[in-house]
């Protein structure tokens, strides 16, 4: 049971998955129980403004209530893998569970519902340089445009008949590049939606297309091991082509000065190029935890720094200049996604686990638990231009968006000291595990 904020309401939960609410002076029932499922609930709680209630149990879920309407608010967050015995909100309006999988989750309910729901899984994510439309590449090879609030924009665009690997959106935001699996390469027009449509490659998977930081240029690689550079300011004209990779070249990223182009792949490898002759710039870059089926790459916006990851969950970074490997960033599961926030203080990545994890570059610590929701594999994490929200497409079908906030690092640059296990049991709850909220720091 828990008492509101105010203390005029009564919430208890339990058997057959139903919590209900009473009235604190009278005693009397407010409204109908509110069904969650049929599993036990173990827990319940209020947020800090009476308007919403938690409760979890039985069934690893954690379900929000809206007290007023006693309708479900979002969809319940899963993440645990054993009955949620404890929950409690903290002034901030996050919220913390702990379960009998001995984890601690703290999860930030504004971020549960996706903004973006399709049938089918979402394989490919991009977000035009001014935030305002999002475009998606599913299984089915269709791609669809949406306003920032989820809404579609105009009809499909069609051509690509398999899976698509990646899209990307010119630096002026008028054009749409896309590789597919069926091996076709196309660039559409972001707004009526014509396209021009590059020369196939039969049998051979495209898995990464990306606009050069000038627009001019379009990068191309896929299951051939080669990559493609076209120059694409009129009718697309193919300024190279040469072998980067003895298997399939998973990704691609362009320096942000556009004179790099980084490659990773099957074999494990990342590899800089000069993006304007294609001839490579030093040797194969190779790490502690380098090994095969790289999927991920990229540059920190200020071009410093490269990284990549993939089957073996290390995100692994190099200073571009010296080629010497720098911070790793912890094992996590096979990452097939990362990004780094516009200002470089950030780096997500998207995981098979479905999970989105985020961490603070300076510290190459987690700035906080592992983002859960999604069900499926995270096939793409891009954050927006301003950088005040992370995205994410899955499998599942569905593109959530994390609010992202500098709050927690100005106040954690600020103190020198974590609160003590006692002020966590008085400030938080004594029924919830100790975390530490400032990474790095000392505990009181």
């Amino acid at each position: 049971m828990a008492f509101g904020p105010d203390g005029d309401r009564l919430a208890s939960a339990g058997g057959a998955g139903t919590v209900r609410l009473w009235d604190g002076t009278t005693g009397a029932p407010i409204g109908e129980p509110m069904t969650s499922g049929p599993e036990m609930l173990t827990s319940v709680a209020f947020g800090p403004d009476g308007a919403s209630l938690a409760v979890a149990g039985e069934d690893h879920l954690v379900h929000r209530w809206d007290t007023a309407t006693q309708q479900p608010l979002g969809e319940p967050m899963a993440g645990h893998t054993a009955t949620v015995r404890a929950l409690a909100f903290l002034p901030d309006g996050r919220l913390v569970s702990g379960a009998d999988d001995m984890s601690i989750r703290i999860w930030n309910p504004r971020a549960t519902s996706p903004i973006i729901r399709a049938e089918v899984p979402l394989t490919a994510l991009a977000i035009s340089p001014d935030g305002e439309q999002l475009v998606t590449g599913a299984g089915d090879g269709i791609v669809a445009r949406w306003d920032a609030e989820g809404n579609r924009v105009g009809p499909a665009l069609t051509g690509h008949t398999k899976e698509v690997g990646e899209l990307s959106f010119s630096p002026d935001g008028h054009r749409i590049a896309a590789a597919g699996f069926d091996g076709s390469f196309r660039i559409w027009d972001a707004a009526d939606g014509a396209v021009q449509t590059l020369p196939p490659r039969p049998g051979k998977p495209l898995w990464a297309a990306v606009f050069s930081p000038g627009g001019d240029l379009i990068a191309a690689a896929g299951a051939a091991g080669f990559i493609e550079i076209w120059d694409v300011r009129d009718a697309p004209k193919r300024l190279h082509a040469f072998p980067a990779h003895p298997s399939t070249v998973t990704a691609l990223a362009f320096s942000p000065d556009g004179g790099l182009l980084a490659s990773t792949g099957f074999d494990g490898s990342e590899r800089l190029w000069d993006a304007e002759t294609a001839e490579p710039v030093g040797e194969p870059l190779v790490g502690p935890f380098t090994q095969e089926n790289s999927l991920a790459v990229g540059f920190s916006p200020d071009g410093r720094t490269v990284v990549g990851a993939g089957m073996n969950g290390m995100v692994q970074t190099w200073d571009v200049d010296s080629a010497e490997p720098g911070p790793v960033f912890g094992r996590t599961g096979l990452i097939w996604s990362v990004a780094f926030s516009p200002d470089g203080e950030l780096l997500a990545s998207g995981g098979a686990d479905g999970t989105v994890r985020v961490w603070d570059v300076s510290t190459a610590t987690a700035l906080m638990d592992p983002l859960v929701g999604h069900r499926g594999r995270v096939t793409t994490v891009a954050f927006t231009p301003n950088g005040g929200a992370l995205l994410s497409a899955s499998d599942d079908g569905t593109v959530r968006s994390w609010p992202m906030t500098a709050a927690p690092r100005a106040l954690c640059d600020k103190l020198t000291i974590n609160m003590s296990r006692e002020q966590w049991d008085e400030w938080v709850s004594p029924d919830i595990g100790y975390l530490p909220g400032c990474p790095g720091l000392p505990i009181g």
